[in-house]
């Protein structure tokens, strides 16, 4: 026994579009119109929240890791010194002996705490083999680090 039911079928999908309809409206709604702003239209940002205030916390933690991130790519210093056949020249002067060059740059380049300032970039200019590793080791020995720039 089959019954036919007249207008059953277009009403339940009456109801079902008409539920459809007012769920994306109320979801508009809280959704603040799917991006689409609350704005009088004017162009006039007066009143608007500026963009900072939501992300201060975000934006400090941002800062610290730039700021790591700056330490980590800063060049290296580092005076010259060429070494010519038995002379240490630094800054066009060739009267150093090994001691008083190593003692002036110990002065000028070592921290409080031991550590060096900067690094020693030594250029190798047809200099005695003897004179530059001499050189070269009592820098390191002193603290700095020694960079070969005879190649370069």
């Amino acid at each position: 026994m089959k019954m036919k039911v007249k207008g059953n079928g277009s009403t339940i999908v009456l109801i079902i579009i008409l539920v459809l309809v007012i769920a994306i409206a109320v979801l508009f709604f809280i959704t603040g119109g799917f991006g689409l702003g609350k704005g009088k239209g004017n162009g006039n940002d007066d009143e608007a929240v500026p963009a900072n205030a939501e992300i201060s916390a975000e934006a400090s933690e941002t800062s610290v890791a730039s700021e790591e991130t700056t330490v980590e790519t800063q060049e290296t210093q580092y005076i010259e010194i060429t070494v010519s056949e038995n002379k240490y020249i630094y800054q066009n002067n060739d009267n150093y002996s090994l001691e008083e060059l190593v003692d002036m740059v110990v002065s000028v380049g070592m921290n409080d705490d031991g550590t060096a300032k900067f690094d020693v970039a030594l250029t190798n200019d047809n200099a005695s083999l003897n004179a530059y590793n001499n050189l070269s080791a009592a820098l390191k020995e002193k603290g700095f680090t020694v960079i070969d720039k005879s190649n370069e």
